[in-house]
């Protein structure tokens, strides 16, 4: 099943990475179509939709809504629910695309990652690899539901991962880019580069984002606009505090200024 968002989907393990799609490089040199379509959806998805009168994200979201129905809980199918999420916000339908984010976090929580994690050896090899697996799904859920709580402004609808963070670390011997494979990055590399170390940096912004609406919440709870509760300002004076840190330890190569990235971009 390939998701109508992205170019082209293609799963590696319990990984969905993106891929170059072929087809849309000759439907988008068709007469009238093309780069100059605005559109947050595969320009292939919109020159077929045009060409066939088809709606591939339509059939996408019904597909999906089957796989759901017939499913035991499983990752892939929680990254589906949570495809079908974005999707149908960027359809303008946010009432029911949260209802697929909610079941998506459901499905992950029934599938306990974390005791997983944990009866997990580090000394047996296949047995850490799963552990790295796992810590990279909850965290990359937990970074994307901080990114979408403060969008609407409301608390995260999970917690803070009891695993550890296994994303790699910034690497200040060996700082290149990497392609979606690892490989260093050239300019025959397909789009986009990658910072090894960004989605680390990214998972310690999420908790202060989720501090931070959290802290909204609670002045919200009891009434207070939280510009003259002492405590309240304080919460928020150290959680400023905190990103301050973070922003001043960013190594150049994190830096939107000094290496342009989509992943960079986002920490500015």
């Amino acid at each position: 099943m390939v998701c109508p968002t992205y170019p082209v989907l293609r799963r590696c393990g319990t990984v969905v990475v993106v891929m170059p799609d072929p087809l849309e490089a000759r439907l988008t040199n068709e007469k009238g179509f093309g780069p100059d379509a605005d559109s947050y959806f595969s320009k292939t998805v919109d020159t077929w939709r045009r060409l066939t009168r088809h709606d591939l994200r339509e059939q996408f979201l019904a597909e999906a809504k089957k796989a759901y129905d017939h499913e035991v809980p499983t990752i892939p199918t929680v990254q589906g629910l949570w495809i079908m999420f974005a999707v149908s916000s960027m359809k303008g339908e946010d009432k029911s695309g949260s209802l697929y984010r909610l079941a998506a976090y459901g499905m992950l929580k029934k599938s306990r990652l974390n005791q997983v994690f944990f009866s997990l050896n580090d000394t047996d090899r296949d047995e850490a690899l799963k552990k790295r697996t796992i810590s990279r799904i909850v965290w990359g859920f937990f970074c994307l539901e901080s990114i979408t709580a403060s969008n609407y402004r409301k608390p995260d609808a999970l917690q803070k991962p009891v695993v550890p963070c296994l994303f790699p670390e910034f690497d200040h011997e060996n700082p290149a880019n990497v392609d979606l494979f690892g490989e260093t990055f050239t300019e025959s590399s397909q789009q986009p580069p990658i910072v090894v170390g960004a989605v680390n940096t990214l998972c310690r912004v999420a908790n202060l984002m989720k501090a931070a609406l959290d802290i909204g919440k609670g002045s919200r709870d009891n009434g207070k606009t939280g510009v003259d509760d002492p405590a309240d300002v304080q919460s928020r004076i150290a959680v400023l505090g905190e990103l301050h840190s973070i922003s001043d330890s960013l190594p150049p190569k994190l830096r939107h200024d000094v290496n342009f990235t989509p992943q960079t971009c986002f920490l500015r």
